[in-house]
């Protein structure tokens, strides 16, 4: 959780911070950067439909969504910067959200295998739908906040560099394959005997958490750069 909430972020913003001391005239060097950062979060991406732990697989993603966040910080114009800040903050709520439901199975069950953990959620349909709000903002989907992040960035992306198209096409199509995998993955199986509590408010109260602040900045996006 500190890892894909806290530490990407802050990497991140520390790109953000000391950009301008770098010259955007070695062209050559800024490309191979970029396209690295393309292949690498695409291969990353195939390598979250193959894991069986879910907390690995939350993780690579963390680590996936944030080479897309790198373009958009290297493409040296204001959009980019403003939607990276958009996509780190929403992905930095939603992965933080992703990581509690899984220590919540993890609690239960004592495994964070996918083979294991599916259907967990069967006996508490409330936590199941906090898992796939937080799948579908994961994967960019309107009109949560992620979805103009990776919009903008991609058309940043085509404009600067029209031959990555494909590049970019593929990390967005496999990132939505991960998470529609994870959503999957644990909320179909067999049905386990374990009863969420409806009097725990600890574990809606934590949902409500991490969920809150994405739709506040949804319909407030200009909050983030008025601090």
């Amino acid at each position: 959780m500190v890892l894909a909430a806290i530490l990407l972020k802050l990497g991140g913003y520390g790109i953000l911070r000391t950009i301008n001391s770098f010259s955007f005239k070695f062209y050559p060097f800024i490309i191979v950067v970029v396209v690295t950062g393309l292949f690498g979060g695409r291969v990353l991406a195939i390598q979250c439909l193959r894991q069986l732990d879910v907390k690995s697989l939350i993780a690579y993603s963390s680590i996936c969504h944030m080479s897309f966040v790198l373009c958009g910080i290297l493409s040296n114009c204001e959009i980019g910067w403003k939607t990276a800040i958009l996509s780190m903050v929403a992905h930095g709520f939603c992965s933080s959200g992703l990581f509690v439901l899984v220590n919540m199975c993890y609690e239960k069950i004592g495994s964070r295998r996918l083979l294991v953990i599916g259907g967990i959620f069967s006996s508490a349909p409330y936590i199941i739908i906090f898992l796939f709000l937080f799948g579908i903002i994961n994967s960019g989907v309107p009109p949560f906040l992620n979805f103009y992040g990776e919009i903008f960035i991609s058309l940043v992306i085509f404009y600067k560099w029209p031959v990555l198209v494909i590049l970019v096409s593929l990390l967005l199509f496999f990132s939505f394959a991960y998470n529609m995998y994870l959503y999957v993955s644990v909320s179909h199986g067999k049905h386990h005997k374990i009863v969420f509590l409806e009097n725990n408010f600890i574990y809606y109260i934590s949902m409500f958490i991490h969920f809150f602040p994405l739709i506040l900045f949804m319909w407030l996006p200009n909050f983030l750069f008025c601090m």
